[in-house]
């Protein structure tokens, strides 16, 4: 074997390059053997080793399989449809149970006709989405995230409660919201229309604070079947002025007599202990004016901005 270059397969320098396969091509003669890591003489093989593939999964571009079935951000995009059967799927794959109130909430957009005719909501629901497709690259291919609000979801998915749901949740919600206002989506909706954003984001910030509330918690949990059931009592159906103005007018009227409520039974309870019986009666009378001002107060400044 005198004469021969046994290194000739890494083009002279076993330090740098490897054929860990051992089906590398090397040429007679030991072509190649110059070390310089370029291509061996007349024959157009590369001696440099392959580098290793680069994450294929971005905020741009990205593809996985969840529960069988494959997704891409462009189609998620493209297809509202798909979104829902994405979020079934996800959920399924990781945690179920705990898609209940969001599924309930993009069917409302989609039936509403909010993701067919609004930029705004087509474009802030997809934000959400990317976030938890490349959660779900991230979780299956132990990637890195990509995003402080992917780091959400790979926490909500390693340790599943409401509050770590409510947390990657509303954080999606609220990044994609301040971004359609920077792109100027939500300026393009009328005036009606935005109120009713404003508020749907501070109810989702509400909320979340209630899913903690001991004795009625689990009503506002994200397995909770109480998103279903407020939609469609109380938001507007229909994606025109005239149901959303409809909605939040009766949306007011239900905060101001719950606020009257509470603020008779407070007002009672002061004027009872100081006034007896007619302290009482007194209490409950001026406690529920109070209440039922300061709830349609309330009500309305959530309509004016969402923080």
């Amino acid at each position: 074997m005198q004469g021969m270059n046994p290194y000739a397969y890494v083009g002279g320098n076993p330090e740098t390059y490897t054929d860990p396969t051992g089906k590398m091509y090397a040429p007679p003669g030991g072509g190649g053997g110059g070390g310089n890591g370029g291509s061996s003489p007349g024959t157009g093989q590369n001696n440099n080793p392959t580098p290793p593939p680069v994450d294929s999964c971005t905020e741009n571009s990205c593809n996985v399989t969840v529960n069988r079935d494959s997704y891409s951000l462009a189609n998620l995009k493209k297809s509202v449809k798909l979104r829902i059967a994405f979020l079934r799927d996800f959920y399924k794959e990781f945690d179920p149970g705990y898609g209940n109130a969001e599924i309930a909430f993009l069917i409302y957009l989609y039936n509403s006709g909010r993701l067919a005719g609004s930029a705004y909501w087509k474009t802030v629901d997809f934000d959400v989405m990317r976030d938890q497709l490349l959660a779900a690259y991230d979780e299956l291919n132990r990637q890195k995230a990509q995003s402080g609000l992917v780091t959400g979801w790979l926490s909500f998915l390693a340790h599943p409660t409401s509050g770590s749901w409510w947390a990657a949740h509303n954080g999606s919600i609220n990044a994609g919201d301040k971004s359609a206002r920077a792109d100027g989506l939500f300026a393009k909706e009328s005036s009606i229309e935005q109120g009713f954003i404003n508020e749907t984001i501070h109810v989702l910030g509400d909320v979340q604070s209630l899913s903690n509330a001991p004795g009625i918690g689990s009503y506002f949990s994200p397995q909770s079947s109480g998103t279903a059931t407020l939609t469609s009592w109380f938001y507007p159906q229909q994606y025109n002025d005239g149901s959303t103005g409809v909605s939040l007018v009766k949306q007011g009227f239900v905060a101001e007599g719950a606020g009257g409520i509470v603020g008779a039974s407070v007002g009672a309870g002061i004027g009872g202990a100081v006034g007896g019986g007619p302290g009482a009666a007194v209490g409950a009378v001026v406690g529920g004016i109070v209440g039922a001002t300061a709830g349609a107060v309330t009500f309305y400044s959530f309509l004016s901005s969402p923080w």
